[in-house]
């Protein structure tokens, strides 16, 4: 029997706001996935160290240069290799979660991926300050503009979807009605350079 790590932890929950949207902050300093699946789309970033991660067929090195996106029921698997930490965030997407975003993003239906790995350091910042924003949960106007604008820009730039993606006009007049007479400074815009406000 394996002995437990009690370094390792992992905090998992459920986004209050958008239904179908798990997220969990990981940190482990031992720990292996064996080869599994989830019916959801999964997007992880890595904020320390690194580990090995199997999909595809395809071994890859995540660490804090890679955003790592994997398509609902695609098996991966991930071990430590070399490295002796691995702190990172994850997004769980179930399809309520994928509807909602895409109806924001004014597209017909879900996009894929046909690789897992991204070199995106803008993207990877994004993504890294949307999963904060949702665990500190203060702002929601904030988390749903940056929430729409991170996944547009990973659907647009990666996705297999063809043409561009529109801009979500019901979310922006609803967050200019807002802003404006909030008391919340916490918006700005975010490193994708989008008009979305960001949530610090």
């Amino acid at each position: 029997m394996a002995r437990r790590d009690f370094r390792n932890t992992a905090h998992y929950w459920r986004d209050p706001r958008t239904h179908g949207l798990s997220l969990m902050h990981a940190d482990f300093h031992t720990q292996e996935y064996a080869p599994h699946r989830h019916e959801a789309f999964v997007i992880a970033v890595t904020e320390l160290g690194g580990s090995m991660i199997k999909s595809r067929g395809v071994v890859e090195r995540a660490d804090v240069s890679a955003l790592f996106v994997f398509n609902p029921a695609e098996t991966q698997s991930s071990w430590m290799g070399a490295s002796r930490h691995w702190r990172y965030r994850a997004f769980y997407l179930e399809h309520s979660a994928i509807e909602e975003i895409t109806r924001g993003l004014g597209l017909g239906g879900a996009t894929y991926f046909t690789r897992n790995l991204f070199a995106d350091p803008d993207l990877i910042a994004d993504f890294l300050s949307l999963h904060r924003a949702l665990e500190d949960g203060r702002d929601g106007f904030c988390e749903r503009e940056l929430l729409i604008a991170t996944f547009g820009a990973l659907f647009g730039r990666h996705g297999s979807a063809r043409g561009p993606i529109r801009p979500a006009p019901r979310d922006r007049i609803r967050l200019k009605l807002v802003v404006p007479t909030s008391s919340t400074p916490w918006c700005s815009k975010p490193s994708t350079g989008r008009s979305s406000p960001a949530c610090r």
